[in-house]
């Protein structure tokens, strides 16, 4: 799976600013995908079944790679040059 796809996939979404993908632990399936993303201001939270929702009826991404695991943030970690902190 292209982390990179799911990204752009949730990007998609009018009610997201931002996303970053990662890997989850689960107990059954071992690892699952992971989103956090930041919300558009004044909007209500996003909720997984809702994003699920629309990236089943967007055709984007197909149900194995959707997020599993949603995770809110007021901006995604950056570094001192404004790319993506991955650790």
């Amino acid at each position: 799976m292209a982390v990179g796809e799911v990204e752009e996939a949730v990007i998609s979404h009018p009610d997201v600013v931002a996303a970053i993908a990662f890997s989850a632990e689960h107990d059954v399936l071992q690892e699952v995908v992971g989103i956090a993303i930041v919300s558009s201001p004044n909007r209500p939270r996003l909720d997984l079944q809702s994003l699920h929702e629309f990236l089943g009826d967007s055709g984007l991404l197909t149900a194995p790679k959707w997020p599993q695991c949603l995770v809110f943030m007021n901006e995604l970690p950056k570094s001192n040059t404004n790319k993506l902190k991955a650790d």
